[in-house]
């Protein structure tokens, strides 16, 4: 049979087999390859958007876990330096008070100063005495303090000229650590302080 010259006209789902094709011609999409594929987009967007999201919210957490590590890095060099405030240079030194929080989380970077008898207690009084340098809220509010080890509260401070290091007014705590989360997701950030060292480690 000459197919150029006798046009065969093939009914649909037919296969021309005949032509020597694999193909079916006058067919389109049926409802449920439509379904198929529409569903296969929807789950390719979700998947887009959480990864999305999720990238976002790791990337808050990070950025402020590195910001408050900087705020206490901050403090070790006001004492390594002598820097002065209010033109006095502090005796007891600077540090950084932060706790346990849920929302609405900061901390307060402070410089040490003696009471009423010229006393030290290496722990942030809330500005009855010691001067508040800066207090620094969280840039994100889903992020927050989860947990100081140890106790709830953490006063770090560093104590001129070498920057000698207290926690919570003590100097025979060797190491704590601070963990930051970002809200109704699992994930977490530590900073770990050294005594010994005075390595600041983000983790």
């Amino acid at each position: 049979m000459d197919f150029k010259k006798n046009k065969i006209v093939c009914p649909p789902h037919y296969v021309r087999q005949q032509c020597g094709l694999a193909k079916r011609c006058g067919r389109g999409f049926s409802i449920i390859e439509l379904i198929v594929c529409a569903s296969i987009i929807a789950i390719m967007s979700v998947l887009v958007i959480a990864n999305f999201k999720g990238s976002t919210q790791r990337g808050a957490l990070n950025n402020e876990t590195e910001r408050l590590a900087t705020i206490i890095r901050e403090a070790h060099i006001d004492a390594l330096i002598g820097l002065t405030v209010n033109g006095v240079r502090p005796a007891g030194g600077f540090g950084v008070y932060l706790s346990k929080c849920t929302a609405n989380c900061s901390y307060a970077l402070f410089a040490n100063q003696a009471d009423q008898d010229g006393n030290y207690d290496y722990e942030y009084d809330h500005a009855v005495n010691d001067a508040l340098v800066q207090q620094i809220g969280m840039l994100d509010s889903h992020v927050y303090i989860d947990n100081v080890v140890p106790g709830n509260a953490l006063n770090i401070i560093f104590i001129p000229p070498y920057g000698t290091i207290y926690f919570n007014g003590s100097d025979s705590i060797d190491e704590v650590t601070v963990t930051l989360g970002y809200q109704q997701t699992q994930y977490k950030k530590n900073i770990i302080i050294s005594r010994l060292t005075g390595k600041i480690d983000v983790q």
